[in-house]
């Protein structure tokens, strides 16, 4: 094939490019047979709210900012049980013997689902080198391969989420019961300083910025508040926010009382040094010696006030105008009082082993949660924890009966997350019936409480494992919606050309989403997908070789195929994974790929990244009746139509030039618009720079018929002027 190289004065500067010539024209016929009715747009995993990264997305962006408890929660499968003994499975479950002491335990699956009861001693390594756990005499024992929740509210530990300092005489910890006035919490932090060092409780952000550059930047008008008295003695209190080893954004010397105070603190951020970790410390100094207590500190900027979440997260969202937005942080294991808490009322919760503050979490609440998708206008998707008993799912459709919802709007509520994965088997449920039964229990008690809420349930099984996901198909009773998450693009093997990779973001996926269909259909359940993207970790490709696979603009048209094709198949809710998220540990450990976030960050840039730019296409014209569509020529683009408009998406998969032409149904007047999603060079990304961008013009149409080029590995958007969202 011929290329042309063509010379282009930029800026005064030259750009080189390499410019196709037309090869086999692809012609697509619209037809008025549909494949999917009244289709919405596509929806994004909200993900986790993290103190390190682009996933920093409340307005308050301290963790655990009213020094609040920790909360445990974990599923057991017993493999063995004796006259008043239970244990778990396999071993690299335990906790340290005496854990879960005062746990509650409620058998969710199994002969004796319902029953309750508390554990009055645990080992780590108990009969058959098992954690075991005994419980209160005549309290029921839950049989071999049952599901028991276990549940452990914890007020006597530090809080989670803070950091402490450890000089000699000084001293931390909780305080129940003393909370400054009109505090939704149930304790204050209580610091201990005599004299010398000070006692210093510290928190952390934005502490990738050495590899991501600053991804939350003070700058502009900024407000720390805090609670503060002296309990006894004397003492003294200093606050210090400052990133890295640059000149602090506050310094200040507070004064105390014996009373409970409001302070304040306000400052006009310049945040211009290098990027660094940002740390707020709290120092209290002994004169000569004195405990004081601290409660319900927030600090955010002067625009967010109010509001649970940063602004550039609103944002970001109403530009994709998602769908749906699911709630997935890493739950499992929390309460339903915890999930409805206030901020400074809100625990820490944990479902890992682990005895320190490592595997401890602390994240948005339902409440806020709920008014972000209202905000955006997507419908919620939230996740139920395995833990969560009876009364509590009965409880959790209280609360959905109690908010008022768009009309129209389902509300979708999935029982766990990916049970089936060993990874999440410290709170998940991995065999299909005994899964399905403690979902359906959870359903059936949260329905009938969930009064005027229009209510879809959901499972989640494999989509790589058919038979899996049969097995969770078929036991399941109380599900409407089995759900699935095609990821696609796992293996990036080393050596290969750029041109040689891409190929492998377009391999099809088409029989096993068919396949699934039919599955779900089986049982008379909808098929959705809970999560997509590239899962590009695995293999033995270098980050530089995996970036401009999976950051570059075939990306976004590979994430826009796999989407489209479900689509095309009947999948109507589907949702991204995730909004945010910088980058994720290749399998071997040594490297990072820019995965799973659709945007490189949240601020300063907001650039979204092609994945990110494919999804905010298609929610532009997403709407009507999607339509089948005949084509000729090369099969490398694939054209999916809509009736609203209407429009049309077009996909490439080809290493040249398409010529595509688009017949509607109907003539049609007027222009159209077309939007390309295009690239400075194959290779770009929006990693450090804005190199892959969406471009706007107005197409002629003759009769009903519209033709124009598709560059490679692109994407373009065909829709009437006035219908279009973008």
């Amino acid at each position: 094939m011929r290329r042309l190289l063509l010379f282009a004065c930029i800026g005064g500067g030259i750009t080189v490019a390499w410019m196709y010539r037309p090869s086999s024209d692809v012609e697509a016929r619209v037809t008025t047979s549909v494949l999917a009715h009244d289709v919405t747009p596509f929806g994004v995993n909200l993900g986790n709210w993290t103190f390190w990264g682009a996933e920093q997305l409340s307005a308050n962006v301290l963790k655990n900012p009213g020094f609040e408890g920790l909360i445990d929660g974990a599923i057991a499968i017993p493999t063995r049980n004796g006259f008043d003994t239970f244990d778990d499975g396999p071993n690299w479950l335990a906790r340290d013997d005496g854990f879960w002491e005062g746990a509650m335990y409620d058998i969710r699956a199994g002969q004796q689902a319902g029953k309750q009861g508390h554990v009055v001693h645990s080992l780590k390594k108990g009969p058959g080198g098992l954690p075991s756990f005994s419980v209160g005499r005549g309290e029921p024992v839950p049989d071999f391969g049952s599901a028991v929740a276990l549940v452990k509210d914890t007020e006597d530990k530090l809080p989670a989420q803070w950091w402490y300092s450890r000089s000699t005489g000084n001293s931390f910890a909780p305080a129940p019961g003393q909370i400054r006035p009109g505090s939704p919490g149930r304790r204050s932090l209580r610091i201990g300083a005599v004299g010398g060092d000070y006692a210093e409780v510290a928190s952390y952000f934005d502490t990738i910025s050495e590899r991501g550059g600053k991804m939350l930047p003070l700058n502009g008008q900024w407000k720390l508040s805090f609670w503060a008295r002296v309990e006894d003695g004397q003492a003294s209190l200093k606050v210090l926010l400052r990133r890295g080893k640059s000149p602090p954004f506050l310094s200040s010397e507070v004064p105390l009382s014996t009373a409970w105070r409001n302070i304040g603190l306000s400052f006009n951020g310049k945040d211009d040094g290098p990027a660094a970790t940002v740390s707020l410390r709290l120092q209290v100094q002994g004169k000569p010696a004195g405990h004081v207590l601290i409660d319900d500190v927030d600090l955010r900027r002067a625009q967010d006030a109010g509001k649970p979440f940063r602004s550039e997260v609103v944002d970001v969202l109403r530009s994709l105008h998602p769908g749906y937005l699911r709630d997935w942080q890493g739950q499992l294991g929390d309460t339903l009082e915890n999930r409805i808490a206030p901020a400074l009322a809100r625990k820490s919760y944990r479902y890992r082993p682990g005895q320190d503050d490592s595997q401890t979490d602390f994240g948005y609440g339902i409440g806020d949660f709920l008014e972000l998708a209202e905000d955006v206008g997507a419908a919620p998707w939230i996740i139920i924890p395995p833990t969560f008993t009876d009364a509590e799912c009965a409880g959790l459709g209280d609360y959905l009966a109690g908010r008022t919802f768009p009309a129209g709007q389902q509300i979708l509520v999935e029982f766990g997350n990916e049970s089936w994965n060993d990874l999440f088997r410290p709170a998940g449920i991995t065999d299909p019936y005994m899964y399905s039964q403690a979902a359906d229990r959870c359903f059936a008690a949260l329905r009938p409480h969930a009064t005027g809420v229009p209510i879809r349930t959901v499972i989640g099984t494999q989509f790589a494992n058919p038979a899996r996901m049969a097995a969770y198909a078929e036991e399941s009773r109380g599900a409407d919606v089995l759900a699935v998450a095609p990821y696609f693009a796992y293996t990036i093997p080393a050596g290969l050309s750029l041109s040689a990779r891409i190929p492998l973001l377009f391999e099809p996926q088409i029989a096993k989403l068919t396949a699934a269909v039919h599955t779900a259909a089986s049982v008379r359940k909808e098929l959705a997908t809970y999560e997509v993207n590239l899962h590009s970790v695995e293999g033995d490709a270098s980050e530089a070789e995996r970036l401009p696979l999976v950051a570059g603009i075939a990306s976004g048209s590979a994430l826009a195929k796999s989407m489209l094709d479900a689509l095309s198949r009947g999948i109507r809710k589907q949702c991204v994974y995730t909004l945010s998220g910088f980058d994720a540990g290749s399998r071997s450990g040594k490297e990072f790929t820019p995965l799973w976030g659709i945007v490189r960050d949240l601020g300063p840039t907001r650039r979204l990244r092609p994945t990110g730019l494919a999804l905010q296409l298609m929610n532009g014209v997403l709407s009507g009746d999607m339509l089948q569509v005949t084509q000729r020529g090369p099969g490398d683009v694939t054209v999916y139509a809509f009736s609203a408009g209407p429009s049309a998406v077009a996909v490439s998969g080809s290493s040249v030039r398409r010529k595509v032409t688009i017949q509607l149904p109907v003539a049609q007047s007027g222009s159209f618009r077309l939007l390309r999603l295009g690239a400075r060079s194959v290779s770009s990304t929006n990693e450090d720079a804005e190199d892959v961008t969406v471009t706007h013009e107005t197409v002629p149409l003759t009769g009903n018929t519209v033709t124009f080029l598709l560059e490679p590995w692109s994407m373009a958007v065909l829709t009437r002027l006035e219908n279009s969202l973008l």
